[in-house]
């Protein structure tokens, strides 16, 4: 059943759900705080959480990944709002990881933005 294209409501309709991904959508960071904050960020950070999550689900991971996995999915303007080095382009790829203080989704739902 996950094999079926279709699966991929687990990801846009149960996960999102569960995690409050939709939740962004009406979150409003500060804007002293993060003065570089638009829609194109906020929309890249909903993409990563789709990305993540989709992975966790195609390569059959532990629900455990969620809160532990040493890996997200960046492009170049994500990166470096999160201070993550290295990431050229616009193009979202899978990027290890090195600060634990940032694996799994619990650490971007704590950090927000």
């Amino acid at each position: 059943m996950l094999a079926d294209p279709r699966s991929k409501t687990l990801t846009t309709n149960f996960a999102f759900e569960w995690l409050r991904v939709r939740d962004t959508a009406s979150l409003d960071p500060d804007p002293y705080t993060y003065p570089a904050f638009d829609a194109p960020l906020r929309a890249a950070i909903r993409r990563e959480m789709e990305l993540f999550l989709e992975s966790v689900r195609k390569e059959d991971r532990s629900v455990i990944d969620l809160l532990s996995a040493d890996y997200t999915f960046l492009n170049e303007r994500l990166a470096r709002h999160y201070g993550v080095p290295n990431v050229r382009g616009d193009q979202f790829r899978r990027v290890t990881l090195t600060d634990p203080n940032r694996f799994g989704c619990s650490a971007r739902r704590r950090s927000r933005w």
